[in-house]
């Protein structure tokens, strides 16, 4: 596998999850002015959606930012880390085959720029298991 690639995914990876665990905090937080909390939760659901969706894309972007999205509106439901469970999910469950997806559009990006030569990484075996 490409160094390069698995650096950008480690670190897509990590950034992820600070960015995960800062968003569920925030959506926490309204727990602490109930009154007021709830009122923003109306403007913080569509904010919190759409960063999920910007943040995982395809399939798993589009439930979980309309989970997310629900979760906020709904009184006394926000209550779940949603972006931390997703993360875990993406990362940690199904961790090596996103990395093997990653690692293989990594590198044909960089062949269609003409930075490297993928013929090496031809064994569709290796990168789609």
């Amino acid at each position: 596998m490409s160094t390069s690639a698995i650096q950008a995914f480690e670190k897509q990876k990590n950034n992820r999850l600070i960015v995960g665990l800062l968003f569920d905090a925030l959506g926490i937080a309204t727990y602490i002015f109930p009154a007021i909390g709830e009122a923003g939760d109306l403007a913080w659901a569509p904010i919190a959606a759409a960063t999920f969706f910007g943040m995982y894309r395809g399939l798993t972007g589009i439930i979980g930012g309309s989970v997310v999205f629900i979760e906020e509106l709904f009184p006394l439901t926000d209550f779940m880390p949603t972006f931390t469970l997703t993360w875990l999910w993406v990362y940690k469950v199904h961790g090596e085959k996103n990395k093997a997806r990653f690692v293989k559009r990594h590198a044909k990006n960089a062949e269609q720029e003409g930075i490297i030569d993928i013929t090496h990484l031809q064994d569709k075996k290796k990168l789609t298991a």
